[in-house]
């Protein structure tokens, strides 16, 4: 075979790998680029968690907090029940879920906060975002954190102590036993007097 003959086939060949080659390229780029419609959902019915793409209409927002796994705001159904949020959050075993209304449907914006076991009952305490007790004081022996603190000259250590002193002694019995949380003298009294109750 001459040097002409074999230079011919070799470029033949190398034609031929190279058409070969191109066109399995382009059925590569055919193929569709397959995504788990599975992981997308999952992802996308994580209560609490969203992207800028998710609608968010026709949900309520609602932050379940207390005795719960995990805290967070999350994005309910609207004809969701608070036993569909709190089961989210997961229940601590310390939970004390009889002091609660599983059966009432959830409000926006709203704030629930799970007690536990042996906890003071929160009765008369609203729990939606920017209200107060129906009696338009603060409940000093049912009252959580957040809302002690915003009692004036009521910081987080305060709030803390008074949570602390009620728990350690079973409740107040009067409003002036208040003036034996420490720090709390006859003066931060006078100004906490007509703002709280019982």
């Amino acid at each position: 075979m001459d040097d002409k003959r074999l230079r011919y086939i070799l470029i033949l060949l190398l034609l031929a790998l190279l058409v070969g080659g191109g066109i399995k390229m382009l059925n590569a780029d055919d193929q569709p680029v397959l995504i788990s419609d599975q992981s997308v959902e999952d992802q996308a019915g994580v209560a609490g968690v969203g992207t800028a793409d998710d609608n968010q209409e026709g949900k309520v927002a609602v932050y379940i907090t207390g005795a719960v796994k995990k805290p967070d705001v999350y994005f309910m159904a609207a004809d969701a029940r608070v036993q569909d949020a709190v089961d989210l959050a997961g229940p601590q075993p310390a939970a004390d879920l009889s002091k609660l209304s599983l059966a009432r449907h959830l409000l926006d914006g709203e704030t629930i906060d799970v007690p536990r076991i042996g906890d003071i009952s929160v009765s008369g305490q609203t729990t939606e975002v920017g209200q107060e007790e129906t009696t338009g004081k603060i409940n000093i022996n049912s009252a959580n954190q957040t809302l002690l603190e915003t009692l004036p000259g009521i910081g987080p250590a305060y709030a803390g102590r008074i949570i602390e002193y009620r728990q350690g002694h079973g409740g107040f019995k009067s409003l002036e036993e208040l003036k034996q949380v420490s720090g709390i003298g006859d003066k931060r009294f006078e100004q906490l007097k007509d703002l709280i109750t019982l």
